[in-house]
């Protein structure tokens, strides 16, 4: 009768252990991505950064060293479904602040990749400018590659 219950036991133990670990949920498109990224001539995760969020639809990585005084490449999200990806963006603060009632702010562009879509015409890459006059009249300025080069080198970011 002891022998029973200790297989029991054992079986709920093993049971939870797996149960737990098949919860887990893995980042993709990640280090191992980035020979692709670079094709297409995106951003790559730089080493070192840190994950943010990882669900089953999407993975969040930020860069552990923000800059109070400097422009720099602050998130990569990556959405996906199943092992399709979906789109990319890549968000890059502006060095200087501006202020608001709801607090200060930095200007931001973010160069999102669409992979797929049922819309071939939305395929490819997407360049938008957020800043204090954009976001006070509630639109997202879309802006040519060229405009997002320049912005980037007004910042002094290199990708």
């Amino acid at each position: 009768m002891e022998m029973v219950r200790d297989n029991s036991r054992k079986s709920i133990i093993v049971f939870t252990v797996l149960a737990v670990a098949c919860a887990i949920i893995k980042p993709k498109y990640g280090y191992d991505f980035n020979e692709t990224r670079s094709t297409i001539g995106l951003p790559q995760l730089p080493e070192g950064w840190e994950l943010n969020k990882v669900t089953h639809e999407s993975t969040e990585w930020i860069n552990p060293t923000r800059s109070n005084s400097s422009a720099f490449y602050r998130m990569k999200t990556v959405v996906y479904n199943n092992d399709t990806i979906l789109w990319e963006s890549n968000a890059f603060k502006s060095p200087g602040y501006y202020t608001t009632l709801d607090g200060q702010f930095r200007d931001e562009l973010l160069i999102t990749y669409q992979f797929t879509s049922e819309d071939r015409e939305q395929l490819g890459c997407e360049f938008t400018l957020n800043t204090s006059e954009t976001i006070q009249d509630g639109i997202n300025l879309r802006i040519s590659q060229h405009e997002a080069d320049s912005v980037l080198k007004s910042w002094s970011i290199v990708y």
